[in-house]
């Protein structure tokens, strides 16, 4: 529901009958790497979309449109060239360059399989050309010669984590990302901002500059309860 003012929506999410930490469930698992059902998987990838821009995102009919990328073009069908939008800033102020987009590539293929991203990375054979910080270059590297193609932008749908946060990170707090202080206080450049855990919800404020505009709400709440009596 929307309270009068400040407008808040609150969504409250019945959960799944496991031995849960209430409080673990609110940590951010931005590449989806855990989880121990479906359901508290499809609440960490809808916080992570939130909180994280994309390369491009989810649109209706199953297709999907540009979100960070201005523009796009497929060269003789070999490679995939990228422009970045210019007007994307993570909430410290940083702005977001190809160097971000070339490190959760990155990030993706060293993770493997466990991470729900993992088809951006294909398999791991993938190469990529940083042009400038607004262009980039990537090119698919299986051995049959696959080569980017439109059903690949499918595969583009992961959330871009700021470098020059997380590369002061050693590898195996990279692959915990929902254990570390980046998991319980993230960075983003999506439409909501981080706000706090309170371990019993989550609080996300509008991001105001938000590069698509900000929404009309002010703040978004999810709420998580044990049982059905609880949630009413």
């Amino acid at each position: 529901w929307i309270k009068s003012e400040p407008k808040t929506i609150v969504e409250g999410i019945l959960l799944p009958k496991v031995d849960t930490n209430v409080t673990e469930i609110f940590n951010v698992d931005p590449l989806l790497t855990s989880s121990n059902t479906d359901t508290l998987r499809e609440i960490r990838k809808k916080v992570s979309s939130l909180v994280f821009s994309s390369l491009f995102k989810e649109s209706i009919g199953s297709t999907v449109v540009p979100e960070v990328v201005e523009t796009y073009t497929f060269t003789e069908s070999k490679d995939l060239n990228i422009l970045l939008r210019n007007d994307v800033y993570w909430t410290d102020g940083k702005q977001l360059t190809t160097e971000d987009v070339d490190f959760t590539l990155k990030l993706l293929s060293s993770i493997g399989q466990s991470s729900a991203y993992y088809g951006a990375a294909n398999g791991g054979d993938i190469q990529i050309q940083i042009v400038d910080s607004l262009n980039i270059r990537i090119s698919l590297a299986a051995a049959e010669g696959a080569r980017p193609n439109s059903a690949y932008l499918n595969e583009l749908v992961f959330p871009i984590l700021p470098k020059h946060v997380l590369e002061n990170y050693s590898k195996p707090k990279l692959t915990f990302l929902p254990q570390t202080e980046f998991g319980t206080n993230p960075i983003g450049t999506g439409i909501l901002n981080f706000k706090r855990n309170t371990g019993l919800e989550l609080n996300l404020v509008r991001n105001d500059n938000y590069f698509r505009g900000k929404v009309n709400f002010d703040n978004y709440v999810f709420r998580f309860y044990k049982n059905y009596e609880d949630l009413i």
